[in-house]
């Protein structure tokens, strides 16, 4: 088993503490037998020199979620080494006064017994042999997953974009989109600089969703490793890369330990920075979203309204419900910038500040609360 899962990929891991370990093992293991079936003088001491690497092995890598299978290697390797040191008849085969070791096998024992200190005090920060033999069995469960996907695959999966591919790559499990013909054909270098800030973010809270629902096989592989992480890719109807969305591992520990991904206020304000650069722009007839900023506390997210085209009567017979009913049924159902749109996944309060063109003194303001988007997300 330790063969089939040895880490062998390059040049380098052959001569790496892991595989070195391996290869002392096997040829230990080989030459007891062969040295008992032939009477060799050092075939004992082999043989128990086999398990007592065993035995502390099993120690170091001693599993509480099955201890059962831990203990009983214990006891095979302890009772194969009393078996050797008690046995009449293993005594009669090779004498112990017949015993010794030979000068090349001496070699080969100081030489498995460096590399042993040298594995042992390299893993000591938590990384052992189980962690380094175990991840190509799971890279190859996660090829796996995603050779079964493919069969599906594309699929569409909004209005505007197909999945149309996903592989493991190196450290990653790449998910693979692309958008339909028209879809981005106009994206200016902007947008899609804001993109690449703004859709890592949506990604992540989307993904600590499924994380903590652990509902996705392959999500929660890529989560109980210390190494792959996610990333997912958009290309054009014509495929052109658009962006690339990176989730490291440690980003989904965070996630799976805190239950929950909120976006920090600095990725947040950077966003808002290059959300700002576009504006002013209208947000409905008669209504230019001017600027979005962000609470002092990081709980509210503001806009800023300017209304064009109304006179002061019709102004002073807007009443907050009115507005805040036009808001809901009107313009949240079509929004779908960056900034509502982290707002709403990060379930933040969305202040909407309208001031008037014509009057500088008339302000209305309107907060909605998640429970008034939730709502209408829910229909």
């Amino acid at each position: 088993s330790f063969l089939a899962t040895a880490p062998i990929s390059s040049l380098a891991d052959l001569v790496s503490y892991e595989f070195l370990w391996i290869a002392f093992y096997v040829y230990f293991s080989i030459y007891a037998i062969y040295g008992y079936l032939k009477k060799k003088s050092d075939a004992i001491f082999i043989a128990k020199y086999i398990s007592v690497i065993g035995f502390l092995f099993t120690l170091y890598l001693f599993f509480p979620d099955n201890i059962m299978d831990s203990v009983i290697s214990l006891v095979i390797y302890a009772g194969f080494f009393i078996f050797l040191t008690l046995s009449k008849d293993v005594n009669n085969r090779i004498p112990k006064e017949e015993r010794g070791l030979t000068k090349f096998n001496k070699i080969m024992l100081i030489l498995s017994i460096i590399t042993q200190i040298l594995f042992y005090m390299g893993n000591i920060g938590g990384n052992n042999l189980y962690a380094a033999t175990a991840i190509p069995s799971i890279e190859k469960e996660l090829i796996a997953i995603c050779n079964q996907n493919k069969k599906t695959l594309p699929i569409e999966i909004s209005t505007d974009i197909y999945w149309i591919d996903m592989k493991f790559n190196g450290n990653e499990v790449e998910y693979i989109y692309k958008y339909k013909e028209g879809y981005f054909d106009n994206m200016t270098p902007e947008i899609a600089k804001m993109s690449n800030k703004f859709l890592p973010e949506i990604l992540k809270i989307q993904s600590a969703k499924v994380l903590v629902n652990k509902v996705d096989e392959l999500f929660n592989i890529v989560a109980n490793t210390n190494k792959y992480g996610l990333r997912f890719t958009y290309f054009s109807h014509d495929g052109e890369l658009l962006f690339s969305v990176s989730i490291n591992n440690d980003e989904i520990n965070q996630i799976i330990s805190e239950g929950n991904y909120v976006t920090k206020r600095a990725d947040f304000q950077s966003i808002l920075d290059l959300f700002n650069t576009q504006l002013p722009r209208e947000l409905f007839q008669d209504g230019i979203l001017r600027k979005c900023t962000l609470s002092d506390d990081g709980k509210t997210l503001h806009y800023e309204i300017k209304l064009l085209g109304m006179t002061m009567e019709s102004l002073n017979n807007l009443t907050p419900e009115s507005m805040k009913n036009h808001l809901i049924h009107e313009i949240l159902p079509f929004l779908s910038d960056a900034p509502f749109m982290l707002a709403t996944m990060n379930q933040m309060n969305i202040s909407f500040e309208h001031t008037a063109y014509i009057s500088n003194s008339w302000k209305a303001t309107v907060v909605l609360h998640p429970s008034d988007y939730n709502k209408m997300f829910n229909n």
